[in-house]
């Protein structure tokens, strides 16, 4: 039985950033599933084990909105490769977590869910 896996080049491109991220936060520690990260400034994005990249929560120059993204973060103009939630933004208290069962979820505020990988 073949695996169907969506054909969609973003798609392809989170799946083999995220295989070679190894989801790896800050400290270079395994994110587990079940750990998320808000918008809050106290939540420090998830580093590739590099440093190259970043990807979490972009702030925005509009104040309090934010863009799910992967960016360059090592260099000082720490440019976006890739958003998701189809590059809207959200708002202060937004929330993405890693689950078993749907990947990255991306939910609001008050909890509904946005956009999942």
């Amino acid at each position: 039985m073949a695996c169907a896996l969506p054909h969609h080049p973003l798609f392809h491109f989170l799946l083999l950033f995220l295989l070679s991220f190894s989801i790896v936060a800050r400290t270079n520690g395994t994110v587990a599933v079940g750990t998320s990260i808000t918008t809050n400034n106290k939540d420090t994005p998830w580093l590739s084990p590099s440093s190259v990249f970043a990807f979490g929560f972009k702030p925005l120059e509009e104040k309090n909105l934010f863009l799910l993204s992967i960016w360059y973060y090592q260099i000082p103009d720490q440019t976006i490769a890739w958003y998701g939630h189809y590059g809207v933004p959200v708002s202060t208290g937004s929330k993405l977590s890693l689950t078993v069962d749907r990947g990255l979820v991306l939910s609001d505020p008050q909890g509904k869910e946005l956009w999942n990988s």
